[in-house]
């Protein structure tokens, strides 16, 4: 652990070739359990109780909160928001993924809709459930008591919410690309310095 990051919480124990980077921060609410070999970057936020398995990766400036990272081989790349969740093996989430877990209903718990049935989780605060192997593209939002099932992976800039399974995976990735397909990139203009088409740049 470096002598450069703030921890002012708990450390429970530290896995043989873990580390917590210069500039990351183990906030005085915190327990950490960090599995043996896996990173907390720089600019990382630690709340509450969070336990991580092993060669896992808490990503630049990511902020974690009352979650289990299971791992192993879980990563979070940079500026993602994780709250009362719980992930899996294998999980990779891309920078910029929101994963929401608060009721906005007064007074109100998270319910979890899994098969067309909608569970009262009882929980005010609630986020993501994710399963091995999935994979989530860059600046998603995840809604509050989502269940995420093994091994898909997840088109970028989408919100989930409900149960994710097979059927609804091709639906989001239609979607993604019949929205790419209707916003092409444009075409640059040329400059002056640009050659003409078909001539030699002179």
């Amino acid at each position: 652990m470096s002598p450069r990051a703030s921890v002012d919480g708990d450390i429970i124990s530290m896995g043989p070739g873990s580390v917590i980077e210069a500039g990351a921060i183990v906030h005085a609410s915190c327990r950490l359990v960090l599995g043996a070999r896996s990173v907390v970057r720089a600019g990382a936020v630690l709340r509450d109780e969070v336990v991580v398995g092993p060669d896992c990766l808490i990503g630049v400036h990511c902020e974690v909160v009352r979650s289990v990272i299971l791992g192993p081989f879980t990563y979070l790349g940079h500026f993602i928001y994780l709250a009362d969740s719980i992930l899996g093996a294998d999980v990779h989430v891309a920078g910029n993924v929101m994963v929401a877990n608060t009721s906005l209903a007064p007074g109100g718990s998270v319910a979890l809709v899994h098969d067309g049935v909608s569970t009262d989780s009882g929980r005010r605060h609630l986020g993501a459930l994710v399963g091995d192997g999935v994979r989530f593209g860059a600046s998603t939002t995840v809604c509050p008591g989502c269940i995420i099932l093994p091994r898909l992976t997840l088109p970028p800039s989408v919100t989930l919410h409900g149960t994710i399974d097979a059927a609804r995976r091709r639906a989001l990735m239609k979607h993604f690309s019949r929205t790419w397909a209707d916003h092409p990139a444009p075409r640059l203009a040329h400059t002056r310095s640009d050659p003409e088409p078909g001539g030699n740049g002179r």
